[in-house]
């Protein structure tokens, strides 16, 4: 439609991709800020709020994460630290026809408020 032979053809999308490229290259910080951001996105994990779901919450060390892990079959890692918890956790299962979320907090200890950090804050 554009050029009249295949090496005007070829030249027209060299000249394309070109500036195709020159493009990118402009906008590359711009893209790989928005893959940090959408690495983060995919850690945090997603509830829906139509389904039932389940907290555990609890002193640290009393096994949340070991009967998230049974109940749902998943292998939630924890911490070197006390058996401690890496951070919020959802699983999901069934019974009875009902699907359930439970999700898993970090442990809460017995101290002031303005002393939590920021999952145990998720937590409460």
């Amino acid at each position: 439609k554009y050029a009249n032979s295949v090496y005007a053809c070829k030249q027209l999308k060299k000249n394309v991709f070109g500036k195709i490229c020159s493009n990118i290259r402009k906008i590359d910080s711009s893209l790989v800020f928005l893959e940090k951001i959408r690495i983060c996105l995919k850690k945090l994990p997603s509830l829906n709020p139509c389904k039932r779901i389940i907290v555990l919450g609890g002193s640290p060390g009393t096994g949340k994460s070991s009967l998230l892990n049974k109940l749902t079959s998943s292998n939630i890692k924890i911490g070197n630290k006390d058996n401690e918890s890496k951070g919020l956790s959802v699983g999901h299962f069934t019974n009875f026809f009902f699907k359930w979320q439970i999700l898993d907090t970090i442990g809460i200890n017995c101290k002031k408020i303005k002393k939590y950090n920021s999952f145990e804050m998720q937590t409460i």
